[in-house]
């Protein structure tokens, strides 16, 4: 996925240009719940100095409301 990032206060990406790529796992249950774990990383690809990328592990869960 290719992305735009503007710099704040946060760590510095590099430039405003990022590509990110992800692995999601997970699971959905017969009630429509679901629950899983994610990794991604982040970086300019190198077209930008410095390009220190980001990597990220997560958690993530969804319920039906209906």
């Amino acid at each position: 996925m290719v992305g735009a990032h503007r710099q704040g206060n946060g760590r510095n990406l590099g430039g405003p240009l990022q590509f990110r790529n992800a692995l999601d796992i997970g699971y959905r249950w017969a009630s429509g719940v679901e629950a899983g774990l994610g990794a991604d990383h982040r970086s300019n690809a190198g077209l930008d100095r410095p390009n220190p990328g980001l990597n990220t592990i997560y958690l993530f869960a969804s319920i039906p409301l209906d």
